[in-house]
């Protein structure tokens, strides 16, 4: 099973998922900041898939938020070493070729997280 994580949004996380030879979207409503891991867990008991099962994995990287975006690459490179898939960073969603895309990946390598803009991290100083 192929996944594609996209939660550049504040108010949903969006998967798409490779069924067949087709890629379905699911979306979920994030819920009283209920963690990215929630969701991925009750997408793959929604499938009666496992982790297991996963072949590989891709992250939408460069939109949303800078904490959103880390957390999103943190997840799929975690979940790329513990099963030994391969995983990427796309800039935007092109389904035509993203299996080949993944599976022409080496195991091993991680993505890095790039982003929309500068962090807003601390307070801001007032001038």
């Amino acid at each position: 099973m192929f996944i594609l994580i996209n939660n550049a949004s504040r108010e949903e996380i969006v998967f798409c998922y490779l069924l067949d030879k087709d890629w379905i979207e699911k979306k979920f409503e994030v819920k009283n900041n209920l963690p990215i891991l929630f969701y991925f867990d009750k997408l793959l008991k929604s499938l009666k898939k496992k982790k297991t099962d996963l072949l590989g994995l891709a992250v939408l990287i460069g939109e949303g938020s800078f904490t959103s975006t880390r957390i999103a690459v943190t997840l799929v490179n975690t979940f790329g070493y513990a099963l030994g898939i391969p995983v990427i960073g796309v800039r935007e969603v092109k389904f035509e070729k993203l299996k080949e895309k993944i599976n022409s990946t080496k195991v091993g390598q991680y993505v890095s997280a790039k982003y929309s803009g500068e962090p807003s991290i601390g307070i801001k100083k007032v001038k």
